[in-house]
């Protein structure tokens, strides 16, 4: 919820009354999308993660549960698009890095929120 689509979904919450994490692997964008959000009078927390590394979302949501309390609401707004195009024309491995962070990253951020929801258990 670097930029973007994810930005505009994360400063609309946040002036809704959500305290808000922002993650994602560009520390610089997410800070810029929390000092949006605290210029507007809101709570934000920054948190540097890679979606397709299981034990750093985990971690990330740990710290996103400790700082602000319980998930009520996870946005998976991240996605890459690189490996499009004929197939004699792909990239394998570009490719497989789409696949990797549009499921896989899908996967990470879901089950590693779900004991932190309100719901859950």
């Amino acid at each position: 919820m670097a930029g973007g689509i994810g930005r505009e979904i994360a400063l609309q919450h946040a002036r809704e009354g959500a305290k808000v994490a922002v993650l994602a692997r560009t520390v610089t964008a997410i800070e810029e999308t929390v000092s949006l959000i605290e210029g507007e009078g809101g709570q934000a927390i920054a948190v540097s993660t890679d979606i397709i590394d299981l034990a750093a979302v985990e971690n990330a949501l740990t710290r996103v549960a400790t700082e602000l309390g319980p998930v009520d609401i996870l946005i998976k707004n991240h996605g890459s698009f690189q490996g499009f195009g004929p197939i004699w024309d792909c990239d394998p491995l570009v490719w497989w890095r789409d696949v990797e962070i549009n499921l896989r990253g899908t996967f990470n951020a879901c089950r590693s929120a779900a004991p932190y929801d309100v719901g859950a258990g």
